[in-house]
């Protein structure tokens, strides 16, 4: 029953991949200035730094950053901890980040970012994603079990028992 359906649906369906994924790669969060100062630690941000402190920060680590991307470990007066990953990892069972803990100080950060979730993207992500739910599962009911008479099925429980039986074993 699914299969037929996928095959004559493809285009919808790669339609609403498409949408989906368009939706989905744009993220659920964005990043919001704010001054350094109501920066808590815990906090994920994005710290532009001076050339000064780009060029210190590469002596220190070897690492070039114009941005420092990253959770705030720890934050001291005017000194921040920032937690950045620099180097992605493949392994065998998949990959990993290495992270590198990076000290600034106030007069070093340009401009300091904060995220935050957004809500219009996360609500339009989830509502995309039950409308398309909702397409298929009403596409499915609607096809019908393979070989049954078209137009409408007999009366009695057996037809919905089954019908459950394979969304539930879709599901899966």
């Amino acid at each position: 029953m699914l299969t037929r359906f996928v095959e004559r649906r493809t285009g919808t369906l790669r339609g609403l991949v498409l949408m989906a994924s368009l939706v989905a790669s744009v993220g659920c969060y964005e990043y919001v200035p704010t001054n350094f100062e109501a920066v808590p630690a815990g906090d994920r941000v994005r710290a532009l730094l001076s050339t000064e402190a780009q060029q210190e920060v590469q002596q220190r680590t070897g690492t070039h950053y114009n941005v420092l991307e990253g959770r705030v470990l720890e934050k001291t007066g005017d000194q921040m901890l920032v937690s950045v990953a620099t180097v992605k990892v493949a392994g065998e069972y998949g990959s990993q980040s290495l992270y590198q803990r990076i000290d600034v100080d106030r007069e070093e950060v340009v401009r300091v970012d904060v995220r935050q979730m957004d809500k219009f993207k996360t609500y339009g992500l989830a509502g995309l994603t039950a409308v398309a739910i909702a397409f298929i599962v009403q596409r499915a009911f609607a096809e019908g079990e393979p070989g049954s008479p078209v137009g409408n099925p007999p009366p009695g429980n057996d037809n919905l028992r089954g019908a459950l039986f394979q969304v539930s074993l879709f599901s899966w």
